[in-house]
């Protein structure tokens, strides 16, 4: 569409193609510039205020009653190096999604982009829990503007939208929702922006976790998330490109990620920076460890009661001190010392904080073997799943795990191999009766069964040119 000479007319169809009620982020400011009316956009936290500011007061400041003409504006007003002048209005609307500040002119049949651009790159570091090895050394920060911008810096596009949103009567706080027009499910996109505008609470003073507590309340005993979050900008903006929606929160170093299913918290960018051989053995690993992490411990309880029935080789797995605790109590105690070094780990200063987790844990393992307390065995499998834990891209996915394992262990202890089968059974109907947040499956793509997407999810495909 070519860029119309009437003002009025150029900034409805602008608005229109950048979906401008829709995207809080995008600024817009009404001026004079001697008898000509004009426009200029730009995006919040990607443009050079100061440049913008410079610019916008040399325009007001010409007192011309002559209408100028477009190379006039170009060659001898605009105080800027880097303009150009764009004819159509999708070239106008790119350019701002680039980061330029687009200006129009009544009378001028043009649109002045001016490259401004100033990227919040000071202001993002690389997440601690979401590390890559070869990927972007950005991440979110608790400024939703910026947060905006760091994936605005990815897609470029007109179909990428943001809606803001004002939560919390005393708070007040910034939630913005982001969404690919065409790509999201439509149906969740309304419900989840008529949950946050309804919600009535004081003020998210626990961040994601009161907004999702709130809008997306999980059953008191179902330990399994629903929601995603994440700490990467490439990540996020691959999610939405999914057809994913993503949730920004004033004061969250992070961001949602709706919906989410099972097989989406073993998901990680570092599967993608890899070849492709290597990103498949890097996910087929973290599906080993996830399996490892629910049954070793209960399985190893069922082969140590039923020993004698067992083949020889089954002997590599037998105890061979004298301990006076039974088996499954020693796991169960394992488990809460572990999670004891690791609440006293987050609590110690960082200076100390290594050194007290690993001389707690040699401290606590040594002595609790040679009195007798627990076996050498038991110390080394919960050792390896306290590791395994910290290997699991999703940190409330790895509690949801151990809770179940513990489950697994407590009716193993009791009933034997029917406890873990019963278990095992209690813990598929959990998960099958678990909803995404917009009711779908959480086993999907294993239940329903789907072929082509289980396939996409187990292979790192080559990337698509």
């Amino acid at each position: 569409m070519n860029i119309s000479s009437n003002i009025n007319e150029a900034l409805n169809d602008f608005k229109a193609a950048v979906n401008f009620d829709k995207n809080f982020d995008i600024v817009f400011r009404d001026f004079k510039m001697g008898s000509q009316r004009c426009g200029m956009f730009a995006l919040d936290g990607e443009m050079n205020g100061e440049v913008l500011t410079h610019v916008l007061k040399t325009l007001m400041e010409i007192k011309s009653d002559k209408p100028l003409s477009a190379e006039d504006i170009d060659k001898k007003v605009i105080p800027y190096i880097e303009v150009d002048a764009v004819t159509r209005i999708e070239d106008a609307a790119t350019g701002m999604f680039f980061g330029s500040a687009i200006m129009f002119v009544d009378g001028v049949e043009k649109a002045f982009s001016i490259d401004a651009k100033s990227f919040p790159q000071e202001k993002s570091l690389q997440p601690e829990k979401d590390k890559s090895i070869r990927g972007s050394r950005d991440g979110f920060s608790a400024i939703p503007i910026f947060n905006a911008a760091l994936i605005r810096r990815r897609i470029h596009s007109k179909d990428l939208s943001m809606e803001k949103f004002s939560v919390g009567r005393k708070s007040r706080s910034d939630v913005i929702v982001c969404y690919m027009e065409g790509l999201c499910d439509k149906t969740l996109l309304k419900d989840v922006k008529e949950k946050i505008s309804k919600l009535d609470v004081q003020g998210l003073t626990m961040n994601q976790e009161t907004l999702t507590e709130n809008i997306f309340p999980n059953k008191w005993y179902n330990p399994y998330p629903r929601v995603r979050y994440c700490e990467r900008p490439d990540e996020a903006s691959a999610a939405l490109l999914e057809g994913k929606i993503i949730v920004i929160i004033d004061n969250a170093p992070a961001v949602m990620i709706l919906p989410a299913l099972m097989i989406d918290f073993v998901r990680e960018a570092n599967d993608y920076y890899f070849p492709p051989i290597t990103g498949t053995y890097y996910r087929f690993i973290k599906y080993a460890l996830m399996l490892l992490s629910l049954f070793l411990t209960p399985v190893w309880l069922v082969i140590l009661k039923n020993m004698d029935s067992l083949p020889e080789w089954f002997k590599i797995f037998e105890i061979t001190d004298n301990v006076a605790v039974p088996v499954a109590w020693q796991l169960i105690i394992m488990e809460f010392v572990l999670e004891i070094i690791r609440i006293s780990t987050m609590n110690t200063p960082n200076v100390l904080g290594s050194s007290i987790g690993i001389v707690g844990a040699l401290l606590v393992g040594e002595f609790a073997v040679s009195s007798g307390w627990l076996a050498a065995e038991t110390v080394f499998y919960m050792s390896f799943l306290a590791i395994s834990m910290y290997a699991s891209p999703n940190f409330e996915y790895g509690y949801a795990t151990k809770f179940m394992r513990i489950v697994l262990v407590i009716l193993t202890g009791l009933f034997d191999e029917i406890g873990l089968i019963a278990g095992t059974i209690l813990l598929f109907l959990l998960l099958i009766s678990t909803k995404t947040v917009d009711g779908k499956s959480y086993l999907y793509p294993f239940v329903p069964f789907d072929g082509t997407e289980l396939k996409k999810y187990s292979i790192r495909n080559r990337l698509k040119r």
